[in-house]
């Protein structure tokens, strides 16, 4: 599959685990002839699954479904749920440029008798988010959408401040496709900053492989009525990092991630926009 340019080549080293995308993701299968530039094998984990508590150095742990490992060169996520235990489901072990990998699925845990996504959230995001910040991009909390004449532009927000809802509003204008409404990769090529649809979606399932040129950018609010405030210099970029997704762990990933959107800010015009959901937005904003 290729989500943001970027191609993930799977394949299962036991003949009784089947793989297949599964929902959005299927919209993402990647051609045939395709260069991957992630491999991951994904096999059965007869043991169990558990860090070297002696050897190996906690290095980060989300306080919910997962946490990452140091094991000597390699870098391993163990992913729980409630739903097996305490002990760990799956493990994803990984080069530290992260363009090969190997997942271990506990046998226990899945039916062998139907394919299974080896990468299922938040393993994706969380491979993609930590490839992309070795030099190559970043994921935002963003809608995305490619107006009638191609414009890209990016609405970032938090949670509930209108993502989904400003994605609906606008799907209803003709010639209008909406990227994502809810995680958005951002990437440099050329001189040029290009917006990338995820399979990782909000609300709605408003999914789409496809890229556009980023013209605009807004930091979404909710106010009693329309309304667009520049934001520039070190405020804009403030705003982006703080609805980005870095790895928070790892210092040159932070560096050049801060560098990424300070040049993306400096080149693309940033705006606050204070918006009222309905549908006078999408004219508003071809206004400014």
């Amino acid at each position: 599959m290729t989500i943001g340019g970027v191609t993930i080549a799977m394949a299962s080293r036991d003949a009784s685990l089947a793989l297949a995308l599964q929902g959005p993701h299927r919209r993402f299968a990647a051609a045939s002839d395709s260069t991957p530039d992630i491999t991951v094998q994904v096999g059965w984990e007869e043991s169990r699954l558990k860090p070297n508590l002696e050897g190996d150095k906690k290095i980060f742990d989300s306080g919910g479904v997962w946490q990452l490992y140091r094991e000597e060169d390699l870098l391993s996520f163990y992913l729980s749920s409630p739903k097996f235990g305490s002990r760990p489901y799956a493990r994803a072990t990984f080069s530290q440029d992260f363009t090969q990998g190997v997942v271990s699925l506990r046998r226990d845990c899945f039916d062998p008798s139907v394919p299974h996504y080896p990468l299922e959230y938040p393993l994706d995001e969380l491979l993609l988010t930590n490839w992309l910040a070795l030099g190559r991009g970043v994921e935002v909390h963003a809608c995305g959408l490619v107006d009638s004449d191609g414009a890209g532009y990016l609405f970032a927000g938090y949670s509930g401040a209108g993502k989904t809802t400003t994605a609906r509003l606008w799907s209803n204008e003709n010639g209008v496709s909406v990227l994502s409404d809810d995680r958005i990769i951002l990437r440099k090529i050329g001189d040029a900053f290009w917006m990338h649809g995820t399979p990782w979606h909000g609300d709605e399932p408003l999914a789409s492989p496809d890229r556009a040129l980023l013209r605009r950018g807004f930091f979404l609010h909710h106010a009693t009525k329309n309304a667009a405030v520049a934001v520039t210099g070190a405020q804009a970029v403030m705003e982006l990092f703080a609805r980005s997704f870095p790895p928070f762990y790892h210092p040159r990933a932070l560096d050049f991630t801060l560098s990424l959107l300070t040049d993306i800010t400096e080149t693309v015009p940033f705006m606050n926009l204070g918006c009222v959901p309905d549908d006078k937005l999408p004219d508003f904003v071809r206004a400014i």
